[in-house]
């Protein structure tokens, strides 16, 4: 439903690849898509493949509320891409609401000073932490992915992504 997104982290394609302005379909025809998905082609799923769905908060907001009022939610289960630190318990209402069964999260590591030189410190181990809390106490599962061997990491900085991990009740992840 869009390309790129606002956020710069260090080791992220988005940027460089779609350039460096987020463009957005618009809530209407976003809705529009999704309906004849679900009318033409029976589905029971739709994967929101977006670098992250919630950036534009109004546009976010309206496709929630359309998604709702045409009945898709009680026709199709989605998933989505959030960014942690915009995980707030209204946005995971939202997510809910239009029946996101699972998120995904762009954690990358359980370490803050390697989080701030991937995310250039636009985001702390804690929201990492309170998003996965946030999303499963609305019943979001979470899956989350991770980055291992960032330049000059430590094995104890490492570790303290394994214990992030653990400790976090997250879903599931990949490396």
């Amino acid at each position: 439903t869009s390309r790129g997104c606002p956020y710069d982290c260090t080791f992220c394609f988005s940027k460089p690849f779609w350039g460096q302005k987020a463009r957005f379909f618009s809530a209407e025809y976003v809705l529009k898509e999704m309906e004849e998905m679900v009318e033409k082609f029976n589905i029971s799923q739709i994967a929101i493949y977006d670098d992250l769905f919630t950036a534009n908060k109004p546009r976010f907001k309206k496709i929630v509320s359309y998604i709702r009022e045409a009945g898709i939610h009680k026709k199709v289960s989605f998933n989505c891409n959030v960014r942690p630190n915009e995980v707030t318990d209204e946005v995971a209402g939202m997510l809910k609401s239009m029946n996101i069964t699972h998120v995904f999260l762009g954690i990358e590591s359980g370490n803050q000073r390697v989080l701030n030189y991937l995310k250039k410190q636009a985001c702390t181990v804690e929201q990492n932490y309170n998003a996965i809390q946030t999303l499963k106490r609305h019943g979001i599962i979470t899956y989350g992915g991770f980055i291992i061997g960032s330049p000059d990491e430590t094995e104890a900085e490492i570790m303290d992504t394994y214990g992030f991990i653990k400790k976090s009740g997250i879903d599931g992840f990949s490396p």
